[in-house]
C-alpha cells in the first residue's frame, strides 16, 4: 500500500469487492468506515497495526470486553483481506477480548426435561 493511501479508500475498495461477491454488509459497512475514519483522523499511514486495531476496537462508547470482541469480529475480515496486499497488516486474534457472543444466548430451555 502506498503510504499516502487513505484508509477510507481501502475500506471502500474492500466493501466493493465483497458486494461483487454477493455480500450486502449493511451493518458492517458503517463500522468499517468508522474504523477507516478513525485511522485517517489519527494520521495513520501504512498497514493496519495491532495497536491501531485495538485502539479503535476500544474507542467505542460502550467499554465492555463483549463490545470490544464484537467490534473486532467485524474488523477481522477486513484485516485478513488487507494482509494479502500489505504484509505488515496485523490480524488481532479472534478471541483477544473473549467471545463476541454471550454464553448461553439462544438457550431457550431446549435441554430442560419436562
Amino acid at each position: 500500500m502506498k503510504s499516502t493511501t487513505r484508509m477510507v479508500s481501502l475500506v471502500e475498495d474492500y466493501l466493493a469487492v465483497r458486494r461483487q461477491m454477493g455480500f450486502a454488509l449493511k451493518s458492517a459497512r458503517g463500522q468499517l468506515l468508522g474504523f477507516a475514519r478513525f485511522a485517517d483522523e489519527t494520521g495513520h499511514r501504512g498497514p493496519v497495526t495491532f495497536g491501531l486495531a485495538v485502539q479503535w476496537v476500544q474507542s467505542g462508547s460502550l467499554h465492555t470486553p463483549l463490545t470490544w470482541a464484537r467490534r473486532l469480529e467485524l474488523l477481522r475480515p477486513f484485516l485478513k483481506y488487507r494482509s494479502q496486499f500489505d504484509e505488515g497488516t496485523a490480524i488481532v486474534p479472534r478471541n483477544y477480548f473473549g467471545s463476541a457472543h454471550l454464553q448461553g444466548a439462544g438457550d431457550s430451555g431446549a435441554n430442560e426435561s419436562n
